[in-house]
Formats: C-alpha cells, structure tokens, sequence
C-alpha cells in the first residue's frame, strides 16, 4: 500500500515522499513487525509541474502550434491552430502541413526552407497559406526540429500567426506614405519613382516621354467663394477625370494645391502628344455641379519632351513648370511646349514676380492721387488712384517698369484688391475731414471679369 505525503526535512523544507509498507509475519502467520519505504518525489513533481506548465501553454496559447512526427505526419495541434485555420484537431490529426499550402510559394521556396532547417536546426520566416474556408493568409512561421541524443530527427513543431492586421496597416502606411489623401493619386515621393522608371524606359525604347506640369485656372476663386470643402470636391473630380484621361501605363500624380503632374509615355511625336494635351484640357473645362451650382475651371499646361529636353528628373520638371507659366501668361486654358532658347527670360520674369510678391508684402507699394478739376468751376470734383513702387535701392518706380510684368498672373489680382482697399480707406479719412471726394481706381481686365468682384 503507497501513500502520498509531505515531510518537513532538516532544514525546514517541504519534500513531496511516497511511503509504501510491507509486514513481516511469522511462520504462524503473525505480524511481527513491518517493512517501511520512503522514496522522495521531488523531482518527479517538478517535472510533473513542468509539464502540466507545458500543456497548459500548449492549450492557452494565442498562436498556433502544430507537431508532426519525422515524416512531417501531424501528431498534435492546439486550439489556436483551429481558430487560426478552421481545421479541427480530428481533420488535421494524420495530415501533412500541405493541407495548408495556398500554392503561392514555389518549389524553390521550400527547398530553401527545408534547406535551412537541414543545416540550422531552424526557420523563421512569413508565408502565405489557405483557411478551410479557401481564404488566403500571411502568417508568420517558426519551425523547430527536434533532436533525440544521438541527434536524429524525432519532431517538428511550427509555431504561427497570422498577420492578416499587420500586413493591412503595413499596406496602409505604404498608401499613405506614397499617394494624396484627397485625390488617391500618387503623390511627389511615388512621382519621383514613376519619373525614374519612365526615363530609363523611353532611354531605351527611343519614345519620347512627356512630362506636363497642370495648374487649375479659377480654382482659387472656387475656394474663396465656395470654401475649401467644395475646392476638395472639385479636386477630387479633377483628379478622376485626368486618370480617366490618360492610358494605362502613364502616370497622374498631385504636387499639392490645384498643382498636378502627367507622364505620357510611349509617344511616337509631338503630334501624338499634342492631340493628348488637347484632350486634357477639353478634359477639365467640362463644368462640374456640386450641390446644385455648376463650377467651371480650366487648365494652364507646361510641357518638356524627353529625350530631346536631355535633361534629368529635376530639371525636367522645372522646365515643365517654367512652360506652365508661360501658358498663363499666353492666356491660360492652354497648353505650351518647354523652349530652351526661352528659358532664361521665363526664369528672369519669375524672379521679378517674386521679388514684387514680396514689395506687396512689405508694404512698399503707395498710391498717389491726382485730382480731376472741373475747368468751368474752378473745383476739384474727384481724383484718381495712381500707383509707385518705393524700392528702397531705386528709389520711387513707374508703373510701366512693374505692371506689365505682373499681367496674367494671381499677383495682379492681389494687387487690385490692395490698390481697393487704400482707396476705400483714403476716401474714409477725407470723409472724416469734412472732404467728401470719389475715387477712380484702375482695374486690370481679369480682375473685372472675376466672379467674385465685388
């Protein structure tokens, strides 16, 4: 008879032991005495506890494990590998793992696989495989083989994941990090990849690639007058109606703004460039209802040829740009070709702009009023709105030195609405002066014909 019990040792501590006793008996058949065994359990409980620790992990796992024996046969699963698959215990129990194989991973794979568990005992690595329900995962997968003493193989256990969230949010970051959040294009960092592809294409092919720089005309009016959610409306139509436009190997990307670029690959000539151009524009004229009210914009559109425009991705683009501005200065809602013979004074004009933006920005323009007397009366019946440019190294300019320059372009319209407004204020102090005079400002021809002129 054993018994199980707890014994405190010398030193205090509690050992498991399991007693056992035997009589010892008289030839007549009496007990005279007994035979006591004590064996200590120590260790057989440890190890007991170790494996009910295992099973329990086993059991409770949140990834899968399956084991097989050494011909790859499955001895064992645990319930993650049936949440994770859809296979019971009972339908995988006897299988192979190819009953998960979603046939996405070729015979070189695998080779590589078991190559390496050959040598190293081990592989890690991501895979794709089949759900019961006939779904494809990614998951990521260890494999462990497993050695008896004499080193030879007497287990594989796979532990898996799956990483089905992992790989999507991955996915998403990599959208983000690459295409326009508004529109769905893809945005500068992808276009620069496009542009490095397209090149070294047509450098081969000897096509030509166009690359075409896109700004809206009137979107700003759109924006001020409707706000920026219509202005985001209106973009995103825009955008589908450049990616319906195009072929399926060329590219629309968004620069930011109203500012977009187009590679049109493959182009045998200017000729077929040209119809591409004109269609793009017939393109974006189309009016656009949004809540009810009808938007039209239309688009100025610069273009360089590669390869006779020899130059690389960055120059390239500025070149389109600097025919883009051309085309607004030619009358916008139209297309111009990049001319190097032109460059110079198109980088010239774009530098005198900038340097009269910021003029604007400093205050340094001022107004000078010229009264209008009426002859026969002797009296000073009104006065006109002239105005000089007060550069600090040049002392006071003309207008014919600086407003020519600015025709066409947004400036001239801030301008305006500036030379507005220190008009209106000057008539408010003379008012409260007891001088009740008008003013006669001068209003450039696209500013009059704007929508939101007031």
């Amino acid at each position: 008879m054993a018994n199980h019990t707890l014994l405190i040792a010398r030193d205090g501590a509690e050992r498991p032991i399991a007693d056992s006793a035997a009589p010892i008996r008289h030839p007549d058949g009496r007990i005279t005495g007994a035979v006591l065994v004590f064996r200590d359990q120590t260790e057989e409980r440890r190890t007991l506890d170790r494996l009910q620790l295992a099973a329990s992990v086993f059991e409770n796992a949140l990834n899968g494990v399956t084991i097989t024996d050494r011909e790859q046969r499955i001895i064992e699963v645990n319930p993650a590998f049936t949440r994770i698959t859809g296979y019971s215990r009972e339908e995988a129990i006897g299988q192979t793992p190819r009953l998960l194989s979603s046939g996405r991973q070729d015979a070189d794979f695998y080779a590589a696989l078991w190559s390496e568990i050959e040598n190293t005992g081990q592989w890690h690595g991501e895979i794709l495989n089949r759900h019961k329900n006939g779904e494809i995962f990614p998951e990521e997968l260890s494999i462990v083989a497993v050695k008896d003493e004499e080193g030879m193989v007497t287990r594989y256990i796979g532990v898996f994941r799956d990483i089905t969230q992992i790989k999507a949010q991955e996915a998403q970051l990599q959208h983000m990090a690459h295409y326009d959040p508004l529109t769905g294009l893809p945005n500068r960092a992808l276009l620069a990849d496009r542009m490095a592809v397209a090149l070294a294409q047509a450098g081969r092919s000897g096509e030509k690639l166009a690359v075409c720089y896109l700004d809206l005309d009137g979107f700003k009016p759109v924006n001020d007058t409707w706000g920026h959610a219509t202005g985001d409306r209106l973009l995103e139509e825009i955008a589908g109606r450049l990616r319906e436009a195009v072929r399926g190997g060329d590219t629309v990307a968004r620069l930011g703004g109203d500012e977009f670029v187009l590679l049109l690959a493959n182009l045998a000539g200017v000729e077929e460039c040209e119809i591409s151009l004109a269609r793009l524009l017939q393109t974006v004229a189309r009016p656009i209802v949004i809540d009810g009210a009808a938007l039209t914009v239309t688009a100025s559109i610069g273009v360089t040829l590669f390869p006779g425009d020899g130059a690389d991705a960055d120059t390239l683009l500025r070149h389109a740009d600097q025919a883009m501005y051309a085309a607004k200065e030619a009358g916008r809602n139209r297309y111009h070709l990049f001319d190097p013979r032109h460059d110079h004074a198109a980088r010239e004009r774009r530098k005198s702009l900038e340097r009269l933006e910021t003029a604007l920005e400093r205050n340094e323009f001022c107004l000078y009023y010229q009264p209008k007397v009426d002859m026969h009366a002797g009296t000073v019946i009104g006065a006109e709105a002239l105005i000089r440019w007060r550069h600090p190294e040049r002392g006071l300019v003309p207008p014919v030195e600086f407003l020519p320059l600015m025709e066409g372009s947004e400036l001239e319209i801030r301008l305006g609405e500036w030379v507005i407004d220190q008009a209106l204020s000057q008539m408010d102090a003379w008012r409260a002066a007891g001088l009740d005079l008008p003013v006669a400002v001068n209003i450039a021809p696209p500013h009059l014909a704007r929508i939101d002129f007031a």
